[in-house]
């Protein structure tokens, strides 16, 4: 979050928040990601904060701050 703009695997994100590697075909990180864009209230088709980049993963579009 604290890099807008970053492109982040789904494999890197995998070893970040689990510590280890899973299969590749795992959607851990894809329900993960909607879970948080459902608590930012952000829109998979028009997004705001989060931002799939097929075939490679996320990036956040904008810093999320605190509130």
């Amino acid at each position: 979050m604290a890099r807008p703009g970053e492109v982040h695997t789904r494999e890197r994100l995998l070893s970040a928040l689990w510590g280890f590697d899973f299969a590749s075909h795992t959607r851990a990180v894809d329900h993960r990601v909607a879970e948080l864009r459902s608590a930012l209230g952000d829109d998979a088709t028009d997004p705001r904060y989060v931002e799939t980049v097929a075939g490679v993963g996320y990036r956040f579009r904008a810093e999320v701050r605190r509130a």
